[in-house]
């Protein structure tokens, strides 16, 4: 009887930890709306600056061989 009274016992801490935790973790993800909006701006914003260092480094390589190319023709 001893054995069984544990058992319970301990199911029944193991279950009150488990309900405390749910209850802790569904106020901690409540309002996810304002972070997904902030992160996918933040994603945004570095993708234009992506984009733009690349076309960046484009225009610097046209730009060199065409110098290069003026100056061997000289």
């Amino acid at each position: 009887m001893k054995k069984i009274t544990q058992r319970l016992n301990a199911s029944a801490r193991r279950a009150a930890f488990v309900i405390t935790g749910t209850a802790a973790s569904s106020a901690a993800f409540a309002d996810t709306g304002a972070d997904i909006t902030a992160a996918f701006t933040a994603g945004e914003t570095n993708y234009q600056l992506a984009v733009g260092g690349l076309i960046g480094l484009a225009a610097i390589g046209v730009a060199v061989g065409f110098i290069i190319g003026m100056l061997r023709r000289s």
